[in-house]
């Protein structure tokens, strides 16, 4: 943690191992980290925990509304174009 002249003020405490310092200066640093030790602070951290509407799998996230894992998001994002596009033509077709 910080250096100090004098022991660590909060190591005498005995209700928490994560001192003030530690939560408020270095945990925010590490968002894996402060997921891990933190769960029920999603959202002072700033991630998320999603699952994937395409493959139905775990992904940590730091925007809220996200559907797609990395990597299902390009591949949803040209299915997406091409149907668009599919629909555009079949409109164009039918003048």
């Amino acid at each position: 943690c910080i250096l100090l002249d004098t022991t660590c003020p909060q190591m005498g405490c005995i209700y928490s191992v994560l001192c003030k310092y530690f939560i408020n200066s270095v945990l925010p640093l590490d968002k894996e980290l402060y997921k891990e030790l933190l769960p029920d602070a999603e959202e002072t951290s700033g991630l998320y925990n999603k699952v994937c509407k395409y493959c139905n799998k775990k992904f940590t996230s730091d925007k809220k509304n996200e559907q797609y894992c990395p990597k299902c998001k390009d591949k949803v994002k040209k299915e997406k174009a091409r149907l668009r596009k599919q629909k555009q033509r079949e409109k164009c077709h039918a003048f």
